[in-house]
């Protein structure tokens, strides 16, 4: 599924020059991003077609597990895909599923699948949701949920301010620790120019006309970024 994704991404975005790992992306205005291969030149429309695949490739996965799975009974649910996202320790993993409304012996009805692929979405832990189910030998359903975790800022360090006290800065963060922060929508690189346009008004403010900020997604470990301002 996440291959098919990819290739629609290629395609929707003809010509683009893709950027190395960790190779940063330079954004108008001086904000960059170094924690993903995004194409060189990437705009919101773009991003926009991004987020359009992702939903396609959800719809798809969930019309091809109804399809096979509608109306037997579930045997099993397992959310895949945790050790690198917030649901990483057993018990956040349980109460997560317990959201899906799945209960093992009942059967599986319409919408079910639907409803609780957009509940998991809606938890903002994960960037993508795949769906997939299969039956057993015994005839009953065995439904999967793959998840890809999303970013979340840990730290953000201010570098480089000589001349404004840190905490007026501090006081006019947009992006702080444990928000989401995913480069690769356009609500992720919205943040990211908002933020940098709200501390270049403080410096404009105090008689800096000439200031210019740069922010920077550094990743610190899998899931974990930290936000640099220079």
């Amino acid at each position: 599924m996440m291959l098919a994704l990819l290739g629609l991404l290629v395609a929707l975005l003809p010509g683009a020059a893709w950027a190395q790992l960790a190779r940063p992306v330079q954004l108008p205005g001086q904000v960059t991003a170094t924690v993903a291969p995004l194409p060189l030149g990437i705009t919101a429309t773009d991003l926009n077609a991004l987020s359009k695949a992702r939903q396609f490739a959800g719809d798809a996965g969930i019309a091809a597990a109804e399809k096979t799975c509608l109306g037997r009974p579930i045997a099993h649910v397992a959310l895949e895909g945790c050790e690198n996202a917030r649901c990483s320790e057993a018990w956040i993993a349980q109460q997560t599923l317990s959201l899906t409304d799945l209960h093992q012996g009942l059967p599986l009805k319409p919408e079910q699948l639907r409803t609780a692929y957009k509940r998991l979405l809606k938890l903002t832990y994960f960037k993508t949701v795949e769906v997939s189910c299969e039956a057993d030998v015994s005839g009953r359903a065995r439904i999967a949920f793959a998840v890809t975790g999303n970013d979340f800022v840990r730290d953000v360090a201010i570098r480089g301010n000589k001349v404004l006290f840190e905490d007026e800065l501090r006081s006019k963060l947009i992006l702080r620790p444990g928000d989401v922060l995913d480069i690769g929508t356009p609500d992720g690189l919205s943040a990211l120019q908002r933020q940098r346009d709200a501390l270049e008004a403080i410096y404009q403010r105090s008689g800096y006309d000439e200031a210019r900020v740069q922010v920077t997604a550094e990743p610190l470990r899998p899931g974990q970024l930290r936000l640099n301002i220079d």
